[in-house]
């Protein structure tokens, strides 16, 4: 099963990147891998340092490389595993081509950066999320360093496989419970316009065998790739007329803090980039715990 061996995070030197680097530390631990902390300068960022300081951009960029280090060593201490780097650029292009340049299998960032001034997920962290062809690790401020419950959410997809493969592969890592949900909107609380007949869908042994057969797909997705994998697992079909409402409420019941979320790879058209996936979307923006996007490339699914 893959680990995540090379982490590329970004740090805005936010409180969001310093969790973030609390969140990643255990990941390389388990996996034997590094980390890479990255700050994207922007020019002007440097060219201030040249015309005010009057010192040299090479010396600027060390400079910033040595606050880069002091602030990582600020939540992690002394660690052989993380590397830092600055980059002078813009920060999506930056991120994109290290990625481009660099073995790297997954993304670290903090979810509300300093240039965020949303509700929840930053402008720069969506736009990571809705790109990458890699994993995304979107850390929410308040989340704790180590993940206790982790939950997979499965729509039986062409994504679903590698959802519950890396949502597992963590909960492995982190000695952590699993928990498989599937959200849907089934026919009965559906707008009553899209009802074409009343009576069946109200039906309590319909609604009940309905709600059976899905946890019995549920249950065969799962099975060959959790079979004797010694993991607390629990599996549920959530109702809701929203499912990404249902989801986010089981997030906070059962105290998820991390939550594995699949969407499409390689996106390479504006078109294709409508089908990320409403339920998707929302939860990387609304989540109340860290979320764990996967990419799964279409063009490449059968």
């Amino acid at each position: 099963m893959k680990h995540f061996k090379n982490m590329l995070l970004g740090v805005d030197f936010s409180d969001s990147s310093g969790m973030a680097l609390k969140q990643a530390l255990p990941l390389a631990e388990q996996s034997n891998g590094k980390i890479t902390a990255v700050y994207v300068a922007a020019p002007d960022e440097v060219g201030e340092y040249e015309q005010w300081y009057k010192i040299d951009p090479n010396i600027a960029q060390e400079n910033l490389c040595d606050g880069l280090k002091k602030f990582v060593g600020h939540y992690l201490g002394t660690s052989d595993r993380v590397e830092c780097e600055v980059i002078i650029g813009e920060p999506y292009d930056a991120i994109t081509h290290y990625i481009e340049n660099n073995e790297t299998d997954l993304i670290v960032i903090g979810s509300r950066g300093n240039d965020s001034l949303a509700r929840h997920t930053g402008h720069f962290a969506t736009k990571c999320v809705r790109h990458s062809p890699i994993p995304v690790l979107l850390v929410r401020r308040q989340a704790k360093q180590f993940f206790k419950r982790v939950t997979a959410c499965v729509d039986f997809s062409p994504a679903s496989e590698d959802v519950i493969k890396t949502a597992m592969q963590v909960a492995l890592d982190e000695e952590a419970e699993l928990h498989i949900v599937h959200a849907v909107t089934p026919p009965w609380l559906r707008p009553s316009h899209v009802m074409y007949t009343l009576e069946p869908i109200e039906s309590k042994d319909f609604q009940k065998d309905y709600i059976n057969l899905l946890r019995d797909k549920l249950e065969v997705t799962t099975s060959s790739i959790l079979d004797g994998v010694p993991l607390k697992t629990t599996l549920n079909v959530l109702e809701h007329v929203t499912p990404d409402m249902a989801i986010t409420q089981y997030l906070v019941d059962h105290h998820s803090d991390l939550v594995v979320v699949g969407r499409l790879g390689h996106i390479r058209n504006i078109i294709s980039q409508c089908f990320i996936g409403t339920t998707a979307e929302r939860l990387i923006r609304h989540s109340p715990c860290s979320v764990l996007t996967v990419p799964c490339d279409l063009e490449g699914s059968s």
